[in-house]
């Protein structure tokens, strides 16, 4: 097994398939540092461990994939290529955590026998009303929602998706 690819042997060795597909899978995940680069940047966004062992695996399936149906064209190096598909997958999969934290906390159910059935009629037609127009914000509105929801300030918001104010 090769100790190191170039940004070449590696596209080639992906298009010939076979044990060379599968040395070069392999060298990309245990030896290329592409990994840990995704394993930073997830976590640099709030991500996991397991959030980032999920964007690797999505990211080198989807590298592999693109190589494969010529849809990687060289204009960038394979490792900045990779990164860029890597936030891809987090903004996505984080995106859905969104998504599902904020409607669960707009929807979160009241202690059994605290409502009176008008009380949780309002409440069931409220809710259909916010989960579509809540799925459709874009993710950093989303993401200021769910902060100030949970009691953070705005300087605290800001700092948190990176505004300056």
């Amino acid at each position: 097994m090769q100790h190191t690819y170039s940004d070449e042997q590696l596209i080639s060795a992906i298009l010939e398939g076979g044990k060379s597909l599968e040395e070069a899978i392999n060298w990309l995940y245990h030896q290329s540092g592409f990994q840990m680069q995704a394993t930073k940047m997830v976590k640099n966004y709030g991500g996991s461990s397991e959030d980032a062992e999920d964007v690797f695996q999505e990211a080198l399936t989807a590298l592999t994939l693109n190589i494969r149906r010529g849809r990687f064209n060289g204009d960038s190096r394979i490792s900045t290529y990779f990164y860029n598909i890597c936030k891809n997958c987090w903004y996505s999969k984080f995106e859905k955590k969104q998504k599902q934290t904020l409607i669960s906390n707009t929807l979160e159910q009241p202690a059994e026998g605290s409502y009176s059935p008008e009380d949780l009629l309002i409440l069931t037609e409220n809710q259909a009303k916010w989960t579509p127009v809540l799925a459709r914000l874009g993710h950093i509105c989303q993401q200021i929602l769910s902060l100030w929801m949970v009691g953070y300030n705005m300087t605290e918001i800001a700092e948190k998706v990176g505004y300056k104010n």
